[in-house]
């Protein structure tokens, strides 16, 4: 029961991650048709992703 719950946890957790992925996405999408520098938005990209890479890495890290 314990192993389906914890599957169960994190597939949602997988879900909402890869809204978020999405969400960043379209947020990076929105700075662009304001006006900012591709670069800029980049930067901005990146500093949006490493704390989803790090809770990635934290389910990876749970599941050995």
């Amino acid at each position: 029961m314990k192993v389906k719950r914890q599957n169960f946890v994190g597939k949602i957790i997988t879900v909402l991650l890869i809204i978020q992925t999405i969400l960043i996405g379209i947020q990076s999408k929105n700075h662009i048709q304001q006006g900012d520098s591709t670069i800029e938005v980049l930067i901005w990209m990146i500093n949006q992703y490493i704390p989803v890479l790090k809770r990635v890495r934290g389910l990876e890290d749970k599941q050995k």
